[in-house]
């Protein structure tokens, strides 16, 4: 509240910890400033885990990973292949240290790291000024480089590099004309397209693509309402280009929508080609969400048919009670004869203590012999 009562028009966020507070969403969200924010210290995914603020689902917001000097993420960083924007140098920087005046030494951390783009960012809007912040966060994006030891760790798929994002060019991307889909199951697709140059056709490939998911038609002048998934550029004009674009299965078929764009490292955009197709529904060999006439599911210890608030019945073991006890639900047998591809989906939520964990398990012998498929403990 404080920047934009200043006027400011970048912020630097070396903080974080805890969990969603809407009040500060509320505040970044009202503050026009591009908020450039430390991803976090603790090396986890942050797709699969919510780091607050840099998770808060705002276009005005650059989350920053850590790199060491050999350009690969700092031990500690955490990442995200989708809710990570980029990556800068965060380990052993040289700096000021809040000992005694005219004291210097070595930290690490993404707060290290998040300085750096935040000057970075301002370098843009120096020498671009009308330049929104949109521009600029693509410009941060589209101009690091890429290196194959960051692919996934950031949207960039590299370090920040800002002579790149600098540099001055007005000629776009060409567009593909072959922009489709192959091998489509009740799991996805595959795109495809051949991969453009930097400008046009020439001076090298394009640095990266932009695909947008709509479960509507996507109109190239308004795509607010679709999904944006980041790509690295090909390594040659002319490579065939895919991505695996996958779905939770369905009981009813479901048609999507793309549209793609090639993007030069300053953020210049090629026209927008555009593709759908119908993913088509699956059997469900087995489902109950536990509402009238429900499967019957076998239960020990704790668990037990709750109502809870929101979600209607749902099995829960002994809600804020401390228990050594081991709790069981299981499932009837399932029948996946002639079937393939079987899919296996289920919501959960856990309030684990420090030492527990909750599992899921398959067996294919009566239940005989147990497989952990997937694991859940306090930090999931």
């Amino acid at each position: 509240l404080y920047s934009a009562k200043m006027g400011a028009d970048i912020t630097s966020n070396s903080w974080g910890g805890g969990g969603r507070s809407e009040a500060i969403y509320d505040a970044f969200k009202s503050n026009d400033a591009l908020h450039v924010i430390a991803a976090g210290n603790s090396n986890y995914d942050n797709d699969k885990r919510d780091n607050f603020p840099s998770n808060y689902d705002l276009d005005n917001i650059v989350a920053v990973a850590a790199t060491n000097h050999n350009d690969q993420k700092a031990s500690f960083s955490q990442w995200g292949a989708n809710n990570v924007d980029v990556a800068a140098p965060g380990r052993d920087i040289w700096s000021t240290v809040p000992i005694s005046k005219g004291s210097y030494g070595n930290k690490s951390g993404t707060s290290m790291a998040t300085p750096h783009v935040s000057g970075g960012a301002g370098l843009i809007m120096s020498a671009y000024p009308n330049a929104s912040n949109a521009e600029v966060k693509a410009r941060l994006i589209y101009g690091s480089d890429k290196i194959d030891a960051l692919n996934d760790i950031s949207v960039s798929d590299g370090r920040v590099n800002f002579a790149n994002s600098l540099e001055k060019d007005e000629i776009a991307p060409g567009a593909p004309n072959d922009f489709g889909a192959s091998q489509i199951t009740n799991r996805g697709a595959v795109l495809s397209w051949t991969s453009v140059g930097d400008d046009k056709w020439a001076n090298g490939a394009a640095q990266g693509v932009e695909l947008l998911v709509s479960d509507k038609p996507i109109n190239p002048e308004d795509t607010a309402s679709a999904k944006t998934i980041g790509l690295a550029g090909a390594a040659e004009v002319g490579d065939l280009a895919t991505y695996k674009y996958d779905v939770t299965p369905s009981e009813s078929d479901r048609t999507v929508y793309f549209g793609m764009q090639s993007l030069d490292n300053v953020a210049n955009r090629s026209e927008m080609r555009t593709t759908s197709f119908v993913i088509p529904g699956s059997d469900a060999a087995l489902k109950d969400d536990f509402e009238g006439q429900q499967v019957s599911f076998a239960s020990t210890g704790d668990f037990s048919l709750q109502e809870v608030e929101g979600r209607g019945k749902v099995f829960s073991t002994a809600t804020g009670a401390t228990t050594a006890a081991d709790s069981d639900l299981t499932s009837p047998t399932i029948d996946l004869t002639g079937k393939t591809g079987a899919y296996l989906k289920f919501d959960a939520a856990t309030e684990l203590n420090w030492g527990e964990n909750a599992s899921v398990q398959v067996s294919t012998d009566g239940g005989e012999n147990w497989t952990t498929v997937s694991r859940m403990d306090r930090r999931s």
